[in-house]
């Protein structure tokens, strides 16, 4: 009760900030709030980063559909099938791991190497916009920016196949996670500034 009162007093004024919301910048800045641990779908945490991605008006990795109003399904980037195959000891099921997209896609990536899926992005593109492979790409890259996931992302997940050693596939993995972390608290720190 106290935090929505103080929510209303910032409505009306916004020189009183309240507490929880002064707080929760302090454990922004401070690296405190993490999203490595978040599992659950039904957490908090987890719904408040998916709500992101609909703010950031995301696409669908295939398709290049927006996600709004359509047929979702929670998508691990880290494909959980190939990260199981190699017996890569991360934790994939985290939400930093995860992201929305069309359930027909997400059906069709299922046993997919990240790398596999990428090409299969830009091929998927080429043909759908005749455009060249380079327009494909890059146009993929500025679809994956509302998943939170850069360029440096977009490499790893490129270079990311079953060529790789467990080992490999594990550094990707914790660099790609780590990575995504900083760049939702960004987006969080934006809004709530």
């Amino acid at each position: 009760m106290r935090d929505f009162k103080g929510l209303c007093k910032w409505i009306d004024d916004t020189s009183k900030i309240p507490e929880s919301v002064q707080n929760f910048r302090a454990q922004l800045r401070s690296s405190a709030y993490t999203f490595k641990d978040v599992k659950k779908p039904n957490s908090s945490k987890y719904i408040g980063v998916f709500n992101l991605l609909f703010r950031n008006e995301a696409k669908d990795f295939y398709r290049n559909a927006p996600i709004s109003f359509n047929e979702l399904e929670d998508h691990h980037i880290f494909p959980k099938n190939f990260v199981r195959r190699h017996n890569a000891d991360v934790e994939w099921d985290t939400v930093l791991n995860r992201t929305l997209i069309l359930d027909k896609t997400n059906r069709e990536i299922s046993n997919k190497s990240p790398a596999e899926f990428i090409m299969q992005s830009i091929k998927n593109r080429v043909e759908a916009g005749k455009i060249s492979e380079y327009q494909a790409e890059a146009d993929l890259k500025e679809s994956l920016k509302a998943h939170f996931i850069d360029e440096e992302m977009y490499l790893i997940l490129k270079g990311t196949d079953d060529s790789l050693t467990t080992e490999q596939i594990e550094v990707n993995f914790t660099r790609f996670i780590e990575k995504r972390e900083q760049l939702i608290n960004e987006r969080i720190q934006s809004l709530i500034n």
